[in-house]
């Protein structure tokens, strides 16, 4: 019988200083990541917690370290998927690129979370544990105006000075947003016939939006 290697747990007292701060970040990401495709692959109920430490090589008792329980691990979770996607689009609208690069980079980003796995798993996780978990409903919406505000800033920079107010740009912001939403029929139809014209999808809905921006290039 062929007996898989054992690796050591990464379970180690942490010790004040620098590197043990950064290595309880990435023992926490590491966990995080598994507890990400835990609940995908069993949903909320069937996850289980030691899978979870056996899989990120750390005890239970680190587990309970970062988390009081699987409902706040949950929680967590769901919270770092979408900080991760807040980052990128953050780091794309600080790009010195032309607006049409930079919304195309914004809009493959937005819906490539919306339809491909493991957010898009995730995604439908949350919506159907909402009830459960009142918080996420609300944590949901923080995260459409988190990516609103940030948009909307972007497009007052790059509009003709004093053609657009704040106002009038978050309005605009939540259009653009709405126009890509609207083009999500991967959620009515199957994924990979909406693949197949995700690009076009989107030059579409840039081609109509920029028609009507004042933009200032």
């Amino acid at each position: 019988m062929n007996i898989s290697p054992v690796l050591p747990p990464d379970d180690q007292d942490i010790r004040p200083g620098p590197v043990s701060t950064k290595r309880a970040k990435e023992r926490t990401s590491r966990v995080l990541d598994v507890a990400l495709e835990e609940f995908i692959k069993h949903g909320y109920d069937r996850a289980n917690l030691g899978e979870v430490a056996r899989r990120s090589r750390v005890s239970k008792r680190t587990i309970y370290q970062i988390c009081a329980d699987k409902r706040e691990l949950f929680v967590m979770v769901a919270r770092n998927s979408m900080s991760g996607l807040h980052a990128a689009i953050d780091f794309e609208l600080h790009n010195e690129r032309p607006i049409r690069d930079v919304l195309r980079s914004v809009a493959e980003l937005w819906m490539g979370s919306l339809v491909e796995t493991p957010i898009r798993s995730l995604t439908w996780l949350i919506v159907s544990e909402v009830s459960r978990f009142p918080e996420l409903g609300e944590m949901a919406l923080t995260h459409i105006r988190h990516l609103r505000s940030p948009l909307g800033q972007y497009l007052l920079s790059k509009a003709t000075p004093g053609a657009l107010t704040e106002e009038r740009a978050s309005r605009m912001a939540d259009h653009f947003l709405t126009m890509l939403m609207g083009g999500i029929t991967g959620y009515f139809v199957p994924i990979e016939d909406f693949l197949a014209d995700r690009e076009q999808r989107i030059e579409s809905a840039l081609d109509t939006f920029l028609l009507a921006f004042p933009v200032n290039e």
